[in-house]
């Protein structure tokens, strides 16, 4: 059995979100290169999904300080973020990024249909 080398990218590359990521992020480029709209119906929930892991992010972080989940346990615990925190939160903002982008054109050209 191969265990991955610390430090070694083989292990990131077995994850759900890099399986979501690439889809995703394929299925965009599908849909500007070609200029098929539609596409990016199945690119948002493969991106969203994968940028849902910024709150798994903050869930962890909380955990690992021992605090409540809310607001005030969340403010605690990110006083200082270890590292684990800032690898899963910077790995799922590019993804959350990309899907709000979406979402904001999608509201864009609602906008121009209806005027």
């Amino acid at each position: 059995m191969d265990v991955p080398r610390p430090g070694g990218l083989r292990h990131y590359f077995q994850t759900p979100t890099f399986a979501l990521s690439l889809l995703g992020a394929t299925t965009l480029w599908a849909s500007l290169a070609f200029k098929k709209p539609a596409l990016e119906a199945f690119a948002l929930p493969l991106l969203g999904a994968a940028g849902a892991g910024v709150v798994i992010a903050f869930w962890t972080q909380v955990e690992r300080r021992g605090e409540n989940w809310g607001w005030r346990g969340l403010v605690r615990s990110l006083r200082r973020p270890d590292r684990h925190f800032w690898v899963g939160f910077l790995t799922h903002v590019p993804q959350l990024v990309a899907a709000g982008a979406i979402v904001l054109a999608w509201r864009r050209r609602g906008k121009e249909r209806h005027k």
